[in-house]
């Protein structure tokens, strides 16, 4: 265990990391949150007083447990955070981060701030790739942290917008049933790139990583954002219906993964 953090102001002059822009809310894994802005000495990894609880003030205790009263009750205001390639630093919420980690939670939700490494540090392409989807889609809360993950989501959106649009110009008749549950479309209007990308994020992603996180995921793929695990199930549904011959669709894909990957890693671990 390190004995502090990383500081952001140490790796944003070493990474050249000074363009900004805002991430809005998302939510990110703890296991990627590896730093401070201003306090990195006070904390080591998991965010606890380096020195101790009993030499922190008496003030902070007592945030701490009014905090701990808030995670109970589920009422976590969201963190705020600087992100530089795929680590994240704690501007505000270093307490939440900390009783977060003791509790065993995997995310966190948080408003993120973007800043971009210089070209040749190797976290820039992920930026790029990052910056590309949430332009084309106007979705910023989408985090993932592999290279060459983000166009392979943003060709997932795409498919459905494709979708989308045969269903709309049918009447809204038919089609997949995840199509089936949107309004009746209006007559000669086509829905944008950007409407899909928001109907599959609240009927297709947003249900699966809520499986994925129910199902322990984040401790077999530690440290990767819920964008890959989504991407995760995707490609294994390229795969399953490589193997049959005909699309499985994403609900089989989805529930093969986790008794594979999730379930099967979990008990191979406990015995």
């Amino acid at each position: 265990m390190r004995d502090q953090l990383l500081s952001f102001d140490d790796e944003q002059r070493r990474r050249g990391a000074y363009a900004r822009c805002d991430g809005g809310i998302q939510i990110v894994p703890i296991g990627r949150i590896v730093g401070s802005v201003g306090r990195a000495r006070d904390f080591n990894e998991r965010f606890e007083y380096r020195q101790g609880l009993e030499h922190g003030s008496w003030d902070a205790a007592m945030r701490l447990r009014r905090l701990r009263v808030l995670f109970q009750h589920g009422q976590i205001p969201p963190v705020e955070l600087y992100l530089i390639g795929n680590d994240f630093f704690v501007l505000d919420g270093h307490h939440r981060v900390a009783i977060a980690r003791q509790m065993g939670l995997d995310y966190l939700d948080a408003h993120v701030i973007e800043y971009q490494p210089a070209p040749n540090d190797p976290s820039a392409v992920t930026f790029r790739e990052r910056q590309s989807f949430a332009r084309e889609t106007g979705l910023h809360q989408v985090f993932a942290t592999e290279p060459g993950r983000y166009p392979r989501l943003l060709s997932r959106v795409q498919n459905y917008h494709r979708g989308l649009v045969q269903w709309t110009g049918r009447g809204g008749v038919g089609s997949e049933p995840r199509l089936r549950s949107l309004a009746p479309p209006t007559p000669g209007a086509m829905p944008s790139l950007r409407d899909a990308a928001r109907d599959w994020f609240k009927s297709e992603f947003q249900p699966v990583v809520t499986r994925l996180r129910a199902e322990g995921a984040a401790r077999v793929f530690p440290g990767r954002g819920l964008g890959d695990l989504y991407g995760y199930v995707s490609d294994h549904r390229w795969y399953l219906s490589e193997q049959t011959g005909w699309d499985v669709g994403l609900e089989r894909a989805l529930m093969d993964f986790v008794d594979r990957f999730i379930l099967g890693s979990i008990t191979d671990r406990a015995s």
